[in-house]
């Protein structure tokens, strides 16, 4: 692992040490949720910024990767439900 940002009480991510794949782990179960492959660029850190929205009673999260040059950012989205006894295992990154 490169490195890693919470996403939340439960929740953080990591980049891979080739810069390629990042993963969403649960603390808890100590196990990999969700993983996303970047094709195009290697990425260097992460930012979770928390979009919160009442009216579909779901905490939203803007993920913002950035290259090691600086020079290109990927932006992922990934929304879990309010309900803390609601895992996110099944709710797909993009």
């Amino acid at each position: 692992i490169h490195s890693i940002s919470w996403l939340d009480q439960r929740h953080f991510l990591s980049i891979d040490n080739d810069g390629k794949r990042i993963r969403i782990w649960n603390i808890y179960r100590k196990e990999i949720l969700n993983e996303l492959i970047s094709s195009q660029n290697t990425l260097q850190s992460l930012y979770v910024h928390l979009l919160t929205n009442d009216s579909n009673k779901r905490q939203e999260y803007l993920i913002i990767g950035k290259s090691i040059n600086e020079r290109d950012l990927l932006i992922f989205e990934y929304t879990q439900p309010y309900d803390d006894q609601i895992d996110s295992s099944n709710i797909p990154i993009c």
